[in-house]
C-alpha cells in the first residue's frame, strides 16, 4: 500500500529545498492556477572512461615493501580485479598490463596493444598459462644499450631517466618460440643483442572465482642467458582498442616510459586513476504525477511494494509498474519513458500536465546492478511555489537507491546483472530486503551528478 505523508512540518521543508535547489533562470515567475504542461529531460552524461579496473602491482608477493621480482628467487607479482562476460553489451573486457624487462633501458614485457580478451565467444572466462600472448616491446623513449649497463636501473645505475632520449616509436620485438634481435648502440656503434624468447623471462597465469581474476607473473629468467628482474608495473582492464600504446606510435606521456625506463609506477597510477570508472547505461523507466504526501514509488527503509519497481530495478522493464501506476489513488497522470537503454550521450523526455500542489515522482535502472535506480526521494518533488511552476536543473536532488530485491554483485562484472543475465529476475534475493539510499556506493560508482543529469521546463 502506498504510504501518505500527514505531516505538513515536513511537507514545508521538502517544498522549501526543491525550490531553492531548482535553477529558475527559465521561468517568467508568472503565477499559473490552470494546468502547466511540463517537459522532463533525462540525460545519461556518463562520462565513458576508457577503463573499467585498473592499478599498480609492485610489492612480490610475501615481500613486505615494495620492489622488483629477481631472477631465481621464485618470487612473483599478483594482481587482482573483477570482470564480467559483457562489460557493456557485446563489449568482453580485456587485459592489459606492463611490467620492465629490467635488463635493458626501455624494454617492457605486455600483451598486444589490444589487450587479451578476459571471456571467449561462448562467455567461459580465461584461464591457465597465457605466456604465449605476452610479448617484449621496446617504447622507444631511450637508446638501447648491452645489458647492464649504468643508464639501466640497478645498484650502482645513474638516477632514473639519465639514459640517451631515443625520440622513437613503441616497437613490438618478438614473444615466445624463438630469441629476440634487439639494435643496441655501443661505444663503437651499433650492433644486435640477442634476448631469449619471452617464455624464458616470464611466466603469466591467470585464474578466477566468480568475477574476480587474478592474475600472477613469475620471474623465469634466472635459468636465461640474460637474467633480469621484473619491475613494478601496471594494469588496466578495457574494452577500448590500443588503450595504453599503439605499435608505431610514441608512447603517449600515461606513464609507459617511466615504467619501461625505471620500473616507476607513479605516473602511470596518475593517469589510470583519473581515467578510471563504470560506464553505466540508464533504463527504460516511470513516472508519477502525485498529491503532496502520496509515495507511489517505493517507501524508504521498508519492503518494496510488489507493483513492479523490481522489474524496473533488476531488468530495466517498466511495463508492469507503469500499469499498477495508473490506478493508484493520488496520482494524477503517470506513463513510461524510453523504448531501450541509452548509454552516455543519450536522453529520455517525458511530458505531462500538472496543476499547483502536484508532485513527480520517477525511477530508471542504474544498469550495472542487481536492483539500484536512479530517483527522487520517496517523496517525489514539488512541481510549482504557490502557483509558479518549477523549472531547471533538478539533479541535485536525484538519488541511488537499493530496492532491496536482488543480491548485490560487483557493480559491472555481475553475472546476474541486466547486461550479462541469461534470462530476467535471474538473481538471488537479498537479504536485506529494505529499499535504501545508497550514501557509499564504492570507488568504481561515478557520481550521480556525473552519470545523470535530470531538467524541467514548461512547454505551454
Amino acid at each position: 500500500m502506498k504510504k501518505i505523508i500527514n505531516s505538513p512540518v515536513l511537507m514545508a521543508i521538502v517544498i522549501m529545498f526543491v525550490l531553492a535547489s531548482c535553477n529558475d533562470d527559465d521561468d517568467d515567475g508568472t503565477p499559473v492556477s490552470n494546468p502547466v504542461t511540463f517537459e522532463v529531460t533525462i540525460e545519461n552524461i556518463n562520462p565513458a572512461l576508457p577503463f573499467y579496473q585498473s592499478g599498480i602491482f609492485n610489492t612480490p608477493d610475501g615481500a613486505a615493501a615494495p620492489g622488483p621480482v629477481l631472477p631465481g628467487s621464485g618470487d612473483t607479482y599478483t594482481f587482482t580485479f573483477n570482470a564480467g562476460s559483457n562489460y557493456v553489451p557485446g563489449a568482453v573486457p580485456r587485459l592489459s598490463f606492463l611490467t620492465m624487462l629490467v635488463a635493458s633501458n626501455d624494454l617492457f614485457l605486455a600483451p598486444g596493444e589490444n589487450g587479451i580478451p578476459l571471456f571467449d565467444s561462448n562467455g567461459d572466462p580465461l584461464n591457465g598459462d597465457i605466456t604465449d600472448e605476452i610479448y617484449l616491446w621496446d617504447a622507444g623513449t631511450e637508446v638501447n644499450r648491452m645489458p647492464g649497463s649504468p643508464d639501466q636501473p640497478g645498484p650502482s645505475s645513474d638516477p632514473a631517466g639519465s639514459g640517451t632520449d631515443e625520440n622513437g616509436l613503441v616497437t613490438l620485438l618478438g614473444g615466445t618460440g624463438s630469441e629476440i634481435s634487439v639494435e643496441i648502440t655501443t661505444e663503437s656503434g651499433t650492433g644486435n643483442y640477442i634476448y631469449p624468447p619471452v617464455d624464458e623471462l616470464v611466466r603469466v597465469t591467470i585464474s578466477n572465482t566468480g568475477t574476480v581474476f587474478t592474475v600472477t607473473l613469475e620471474n623465469l629468467s634466472g635459468s636465461s642467458n640474460v637474467p633480469s628482474p621484473l619491475s613494478p608495473g601496471g594494469f588496466a582492464i578495457h574494452i577500448g582498442d590500443q588503450i595504453l600504446f599503439a605499435e608505431g606510435e610514441a608512447e603517449r606521456g600515461n606513464g609507459i616510459e617511466e615504467i619501461a625506463e625505471d620500473g616507476i609506477t607513479t605516473v602511470f597510477a596518475d593517469y589510470v586513476g583519473d581515467n578510471n570508472g563504470l560506464i553505466v547505461p540508464l533504463s527504460p523507466g516511470v513516472f508519477a504525477v502525485h498529491d503532496a504526501g502520496i509515495l507511489p514509488l517505493f517507501e524508504d527503509g521498508q519492503n518494496d511494494y510488489g507493483d513492479g519497481l523490481e522489474a524496473i530495478a533488476e531488468d530495466g522493464d517498466p511495463s508492469a509498474l507503469t500499469t499498477v501506476l495508473a490506478s493508484v489513488p493520488g496520482v494524477t497522470e503517470s506513463g513510461a519513458f524510453g523504448s531501450a537503454p541509452i548509454g552516455p550521450g543519450g536522453s529520455y523526455q517525458f511530458t505531462f500536465t500538472a496543476r499547483p500542489g502536484d508532485y513527480l515522482s520517477w525511477a530508471t535502472m542504474f544498469v550495472q546492478s542487481n536492483d539500484w535506480i536512479y530517483t527522487f526521494d520517496e517523496e517525489g518533488v514539488s512541481l510549482f511555489n504557490g502557483n509558479t511552476p518549477a523549472s531547471g536543473d533538478l539533479t541535485s536532488l536525484v538519488k541511488l537507491y537499493d530496492t532491496g530485491t536482488e543480491t548485490d554483485q560487483y557493480p559491472g562484472a555481475g553475472e546476474d546483472q541486466a547486461i550479462r543475465q541469461p534470462a530476467a529476475d535471474t538473481g538471488a534475493p537479498d537479504a536485506n530486503v529494505l529499499v535504501r539510499e545508497i550514501t557509499s556506493p564504492g570507488d568504481i560508482i561515478p557520481a550521480t551528478n556525473e552519470t545523470i543529469r535530470v531538467t524541467i521546463r514548461v512547454v505551454n
